[in-house]
């Protein structure tokens, strides 16, 4: 079976959907060859009548666990709602069903970085606008130049400074619902 992620087909080793009947609850369960390795994803999902949960908050693109806590408990101490998504694919898999106000993407992954990550969000209509924050440890100039050619708003490198990081996001999600009124 094939499905179409972002505009690019997977092929799939097996998939199941279950959603329950009346109700607006449900899981998805994706299970998927990507770089000779096996991947299986199950997500519980929330959907409105659109199909798209609207109140996601901002979502953390990042492979390193402990960076992911430390940038969702920084953030939710500052009233923010974090999700989390372990690398590039699961954030596209997580962009699918909902859409957050910002998005905060590691440069550098296993698989797909985040160069290749935010290429696909800018290519596609639902998700082109977003606002994407690179955090990253990478300095190069030409990787900076890069994320910005790729559709960044702005990075911030690691190890960051928490009140930076919060008031870079705090003024891309105002620009953003500016822009969208």
């Amino acid at each position: 079976i094939e499905f179409a992620l972002f505009g690019i087909k997977r092929k799939h080793l097996s998939a199941s959907t279950l959603l329950r009947h009346g109700s607006n609850k449900g899981s998805v369960e994706l299970s998927f060859s990507l770089a000779n390795k096996r991947v299986i994803i199950k997500r519980n999902l929330t959907r409105t009548k659109q199909g798209i949960r609207q109140d996601a908050g901002q979502i953390i693109i990042d492979d390193d666990k402990i960076f992911q806590e430390i940038v969702k408990n920084a953030l939710e101490e500052d009233g923010l709602n974090i999700e989390i998504a372990d690398n590039g694919l699961d954030g596209l898999i997580k962009l699918e069903t909902f859409l957050p106000d910002l998005i905060l993407l590691d440069l550098m992954m296993p698989d797909m970085n985040g160069l290749e990550v935010c290429e696909i969000l800018k290519k596609d209509r639902e998700t082109a606008e977003i606002p994407v924050i690179f955090l990253t440890a990478a300095t190069e100039t030409n990787y900076l130049v890069q994320a910005f050619e790729f559709g960044a708003v702005d990075y911030v490198t690691k190890p960051f400074k928490t009140p930076e990081l919060l008031a870079r996001i705090k003024t891309h999600i105002d620009l953003k619902r500016t822009k969208d009124e």
